[in-house]
């Protein structure tokens, strides 16, 4: 069975982030995409550009920053319209464990 389109464009993404291709992402991403954000540090709330379907991703991430380390699992939820992602909603097993590490 092929890969649902959607979780290829999910897959692909995630590469493309791992290589620090913002190009790619932006051209995977409708021009009003919105990301949210949980929490209470730096990179928490939402974030919105200038503009139906859904995917998710499961993942583990480990990070220092500093003398603090996170190592967590999280799942972001993509709302794919017309072949292009138009909304992010990143959610986390322990908020609280992100907003100190980020804060």
């Amino acid at each position: 069975m092929a890969e649902h389109p959607h979780a290829q464009l999910v897959r692909t993404g995630y590469e493309a982030f791992s290589r620090g291709d913002l190009d790619t992402l932006r051209s995977m991403m409708t021009g009003d995409a919105a990301h949210h954000v949980p929490g209470s540090h730096q990179l928490s709330g939402d974030c919105k550009g200038d503009g139906l379907g859904h995917a998710v991703s499961m993942h583990h991430f480990t990070a220092r920053r500093g003398d603090k380390r996170i190592d967590k699992d999280g799942a972001i939820v993509f709302r794919i319209v017309g072949g292009k992602t138009t909304d992010l909603d990143e959610c986390l097993t322990d908020i609280d464990r992100a907003d100190e590490f980020w804060s």
